[in-house]
């Protein structure tokens, strides 16, 4: 308490010592009698009203007036605590300067001093004649507006007296201020530890989140909760007008036009209000359906969403720590909707992988299971396919007269679309070449319109197609817009196997030239596909029909044609440091004797 409270110890004393004809002693008696009964009363008042009631009826006992008031500091504000004598227009806490202008005031402030003060306006709105400040360790709590004295001049001990009152009025005020601001803490720390529970159990939550619409719901149902409020819609994607997501408003509500989407990119990461959004479009969807608030989901730097949110039921602001509290909810929401994504593309991806995985299992079981033997020659054939399937293919067909029909064939395109169009045409040529007495040109035009009618017009199919008489020794062949096959004869001689037409199942009524050539014996053919002849070096250079012409002169005279076959991928890998472009197949035909 401040140090003029000691003057009732000094009022004491000097009663115990004074004269007894002295004429003051039964004022000072009056005063300390004033002094104990406002101490007592003090004691027995539960409410701060009562108690600032019973304060400002003893001042004004004290010092006779008409009007009187008393303000209470609060927070960062005054309250008009209790007045007396007003009436019509009474005192208003907006007229004070903050606390903080006004702690420099002294114990007692006249009117006669308050010209050209932060008091001035109210001294002469109401007429007072004096304010005695209340404090509480030093620190302003309080301010007690008093009237004209009905009895004149104030004696010094008189204005003694009402700073001494005042003093105990400010332990009042400042024990209620403290409390207040306490209870104030308490409840922001209850909310603090209540939202850090709503943070743990909502992560929780959204990590059993399967959905994207499982995280709407969570983050709305949350924030709803707790702010009390009605209606929400959540934009995900700016080119689509209709919300993602709504509570509280019809399911067709619809944002004329769509969204701008660089407004949405200047978002800052924090809550705004609907005067505040950065594209107009919004503004106009939230104002026709009631939304207040918008709360931005933003993962890292890259736009997710918006939260649009009502007003709140009860009316109140949305303070700092809620606006914080939404837009941490809103990043959890983020870290959700990516987990959610990259689960999705997760299972996707394996999904993938199964189908690639079966329809790789498929293919392999459409491509023969082992070479057949055919007396006087050595055949050999291997595929690799650049995915897990491919749109390559090798097939052989063996005939009741001991001839042997093969093909070797490069769907346009890569992976599961190509294997299918492989599928269809290897299933077709085997079904044709199953008619005996087809010959090689009717065999390849029956697929061609085959092809032409069951896949897209941009879809179709090189090919060769050879049949091999061990009889005679000669090849008919035919071949469809494919490489041209390498045939290096004993001697070296080189013939590259270029006639037939053009690739199958472009047009319908395509006609096919038949070659034909004598495979001698020592010859060594190689049949393949582009994805072979085109891997490249560093540099970027294929390996070309050049250098595949030498590895077949290498190993034309190679007894083992698996062993030949091994060496040139071996060659074709070694030259690209194992990097593929394309499906590559080849086929090798060996004649012995």
């Amino acid at each position: 308490m401040p140090k003029q409270t000691d003057l009732f110890f000094d009022l004491v004393e000097q009663l115990r010592v004074g004269n007894p004809d002295d004429g003051n002693i039964s004022r000072r008696l009056n005063e300390l009698i004033a002094l104990s009964e406002l101490m007592a009363t003090l004691n027995t008042a539960r409410e701060l009203d009562e108690m600032l009631d019973i304060l400002l009826l003893t001042m004004m006992g004290q010092h006779p007036c008409s009007k009187a008031g008393i303000f209470v500091r609060e927070d960062k504000g005054w309250r008009l605590g209790i007045s007396k004598g007003f009436r019509g227009k009474g005192l208003v806490a907006d007229q004070l300067p903050a606390p903080d202008d006004l702690a420099d005031l002294p114990p007692v402030l006249h009117v006669d001093e308050a010209a050209d003060g932060p008091l001035e306006p109210l001294f002469e709105s109401f007429r007072f004649e004096r304010v005695i400040t209340a404090r509480n360790e030093e620190k302003l709590v309080g301010l007690i507006f008093l009237g004209k004295s009905l009895l004149g001049k104030l004696s010094e001990d008189k204005t003694t007296l009402l700073k001494m009152f005042a003093d105990f009025g400010g332990v009042i005020m400042g024990n209620r201020l403290y409390r207040v601001d306490l209870e104030k803490v308490n409840r922001q720390l209850q909310r603090r530890v209540f939202q850090l529970n709503t943070l743990y159990e909502i992560t929780g939550a959204f990590a059993r989140c399967f959905e994207p619409d499982d995280v709407y719901q969570i983050l709305a149902n949350n924030i709803m909760g707790n702010f009390f409020i009605s209606r929400c819609a959540v934009l995900t994607d700016y080119r689509q007008p209709s919300p993602a997501f709504v509570k509280g408003l019809a399911r067709d509500t619809t944002i004329d036009g769509g969204l701008d989407e660089a407004s949405l990119a200047d978002w800052p990461r924090q809550v705004l209000k609907r005067d505040q959004l950065p594209c107009p479009k919004m503004k106009t969807f939230m104002s026709a359906n009631k939304l207040a608030y918008g709360v931005p989901i933003f993962s890292e730097d890259v736009y997710l969403g918006v939260l649009l949110l009502g007003s709140r039921l009860d009316r109140k602001p949305l303070s700092d720590a809620d606006r914080e509290f939404m837009v941490s909810l809103s990043q959890q929401a983020a870290v959700a909707l990516e987990n959610v994504r990259l689960q999705a593309e997760v299972l996707e991806k394996k999904r993938m992988e199964r189908e690639l995985q079966l329809a790789r299992e498929i293919q392999q079981r459409l491509l023969p299971k082992a070479i057949p033997a055919l007396d006087g020659y050595q055949i050999d054939a291997e595929m690799r396919p650049y995915n897990h399937v491919g749109g390559d293919f090798y097939d052989f067909f063996q005939h009741k007269n001991g001839c042997l029909s093969f093909c070797l064939a490069d769907v346009s395109g890569k992976s599961l679309p190509a294997s299918m169009i492989m599928s269809t045409a290897q299933a077709s040529l085997r079904a044709l070449t199953s008619f005996d007495g087809m010959s090689p040109h009717q065999v390849i035009e029956k697929l061609n319109l085959h092809l032409f009618q069951s896949t897209q017009s941009n879809k179709f199919v090189t090919l060769f197609f050879g049949f091999l008489d061990p009889e005679d020794h000669t090849l008919e062949y035919i071949n469809a817009g494919h490489n041209r096959p390498i045939m290096v004869c004993s001697e070296q001689k080189v013939q590259l196997l270029h006639k037939g037409g053009m690739m199958v199942g472009m047009f319908p009524n395509a006609k096919y030239e038949v070659g034909t050539v004598p495979f001698e014996k020592g010859s060594l053919l190689l049949v393949y596909t582009d994805g072979l002849s085109e891997v490249a070096d560093e540099e970027g250079e294929e390996l070309g029909d050049d250098r595949l012409v030498d590895l077949v002169k290498r190993y034309q005279k190679e007894d083992d044609v698996g062993f030949g076959r091994r060496q040139i991928v071996k060659a074709a890998m070694d030259f690209s440091k194992g990097e593929m472009v394309d499906d590559l197949t080849l086929l090798l035909i060996r004649r012995n004797t």
